[in-house]
């Protein structure tokens, strides 16, 4: 399952991930090369790219890890509430932070967090039924959040000082 495109703007390249084992693709297209850059232990929800070009990884039982020079650095080992669930799709916002949604539970919830650069974790919504398609406004003044099973793409507001999200409404429903 091909999912979360980015481009690595120090090394050229396309990164991209089959979350559900946990494996991460590279493409170079000046060369045409295409390797597996990495196989890991679990399954990968999303992941963002560090200011040194290392990549944050998003797991199952709500672990983040830094990968460098292929070698985990676990942040945090898991979260409690995800122990049955893993991240589902991650976003970074322009002061760094990461926006992180989970799959849902076996009781059927999910749930959105932020993860600060001092590596505070913060509860943002639950009883979600899957967490999607995060994204930011040209302007960054809102921010999109997709719950999947309710057929939801929601709107907020969003303060880049503080990377709080508030005056949640829902912004396209579909069938």
């Amino acid at each position: 399952v091909g999912e979360g495109p980015m481009w690595h703007p120090v090394e050229k390249r396309l990164y991209w991930a089959d979350l559900p084992l946990g494996r991460i693709f590279r493409y170079d297209p000046e060369t045409g090369e295409h390797e597996r850059f990495y196989e890991g232990p679990s399954s990968i929800g999303g992941y963002t790219m560090q200011e040194d070009g290392a990549l944050l990884l998003f797991m199952d039982k709500g672990a983040v890890a830094v990968l460098r020079d292929g070698q985990l650095d676990y942040l945090i080992d898991e979260i409690p509430e995800e122990r049955e669930s893993r991240f589902n799709d991650v976003i970074a916002d322009p002061a760094g932070r990461v926006f992180c949604g989970t799959m849902p539970d076996s009781n059927g919830s999910a749930r959105l967090y932020r993860l600060d650069t001092d590596g505070t974790l913060t509860k943002l919504l639950d009883g979600i039924g899957l967490s999607n398609g995060l994204g930011f406004t040209p302007d960054r003044s809102r921010m999109y959040y997709t719950d999947s099973y309710a057929h939801k793409i929601y709107l907020f507001d969003y303060e880049l000082e503080t990377g709080d999200i508030t005056n949640q409404r829902v912004f396209v429903e579909t069938e």
